[in-house]
């Protein structure tokens, strides 16, 4: 009887431990494993941010011609691109009724100087008459006062033909300067606006640079300040210019209102052609070296900018954090962290207080 109570007490003891081994062995496989996330060091560098916008190549005297009479357009003998010279045909309007017209007056003109050489000859007979007493006075007079309301007539025909010389002329557009064309607003078949921009010229021999800056951002800017210009697509290739000049005045094109803003554009890589869009950014901020963070280590937290980081248990700690200048990749760290710490960065994961961790890696901002 003792023997079979040692035994199931003994089995009672062994049922323990072993329940008491696979709790503690469930509760260390149930330990949340701490994540692996990258980090970053706060260092010291500049903070820049760039004001943004989209430039043209334009002629410092850029000339937008248009006519002074409208009418129907015969011919445009450029295109966007083409080399001018000055005085070269740019359009012309068709002109088949005043060129009639003036043909009908210059005949009009020589038919009335004909007709006034022939009563100045017949005016020298009849005073040679008068003075043999074979014609009375009156009739010298007459032939007088004709000849003079003759010469009347033949000054509006000449007035006449000036006119229509004058809208031939108006009918042609030629160019003012040698340049290239940047813009042709009008082709063969339409009809022409009197006084509407038709043809821009631009001046190619002071090429600058034209931004349309927003007017918020244009009031950071400063004659002087460096700029940086770069093709569509391609930022990696650069030039440096700098801001010329800043319009006073606003201009407006439609509903939208900007500031010209002129920048430099000297002999580059870019090889820039007339009227080519052009990228410029134009870079603000701190310049001297201070405590930074890129800008995807910040975090909002019950509602505080904080920067995670990990604490000497190796779980998740938020760190409220004052930010300064806000550049395009860096933010300025005032306080709440100094030189050195880590930070960690969520990688758009969700990061909970107390949740394990650990770093990946530990690098200087790049």
């Amino acid at each position: 009887m003792k023997t079979m109570k040692k035994f199931w007490l003994r089995s009672a003891v062994a049922t323990v431990t072993l329940g008491a081994a696979a709790a503690l062995f469930a509760a260390l496989g149930d330990k949340q494993q701490p994540q692996a996330f990258a980090t970053v060091r706060v260092d010291t560098g500049p903070v820049t941010s760039y004001i943004r916008a989209t430039g043209r190549v334009s002629g410092v005297h850029d000339v937008r011609l248009g006519l002074v009479s409208g009418g129907l357009v015969q011919a445009v003998n450029v295109s966007v691109g083409s080399v001018v010279k000055p005085r070269q045909e740019l359009l012309r309007l068709d002109s088949r009724d005043t060129e009639l017209q003036l043909v009908a007056d210059e005949a009009a003109m020589r038919e009335i100087d004909a007709g006034i050489a022939h009563q100045e000859r017949s005016l020298l007979g009849l005073r040679a008459d008068h003075a043999a007493g074979a014609v009375s006075r009156e009739q010298v007079l007459r032939a007088e006062e004709n000849i003079a309301l003759a010469r009347i007539q033949r000054q509006k025909a000449e007035a006449r033909v000036a006119h229509a010389r004058a809208r031939l002329q108006q009918s042609t557009l030629r160019s003012p300067i040698a340049g290239v064309v940047t813009d042709v607003s009008v082709q063969p078949g339409e009809v022409a606006v009197s006084g509407h921009p038709l043809v821009t010229v631009s001046d190619t021999a002071h090429q600058q640079i034209l931004a349309r800056m927003e007017q918020d951002d244009a009031q950071d800017l400063r004659v002087d300040m460096p700029v940086r210009v770069s093709l569509p697509g391609t930022p990696e290739q650069l030039a440096e210019e700098r801001i010329l000049r800043i319009e006073p005045a606003v201009r407006k094109d439609g509903g939208t209102s900007y500031t010209a803003v002129w920048i430099s554009l000297s002999s580059s890589k870019l090889q820039l052609r007339p009227n080519q869009e052009v990228d410029v950014r134009v870079p603000i901020g701190s310049h001297a070296p201070v405590p930074r963070l890129p800008l995807e280590a910040l975090s909002t937290h019950k509602d505080k900018t904080v920067v995670w980081t990990l604490d000497d248990r190796g779980a998740l700690r938020p760190v409220p954090v004052t930010t300064g200048v806000m550049g395009d990749r860096f933010v300025e760290i005032l306080s709440g962290l100094v030189q050195g710490q880590v930070a960690v960065l969520a990688g758009g994961r969700t990061l909970k207080e107390g949740e394990p961790a650990q770093a990946a890696n530990a690098a200087v901002a790049p």
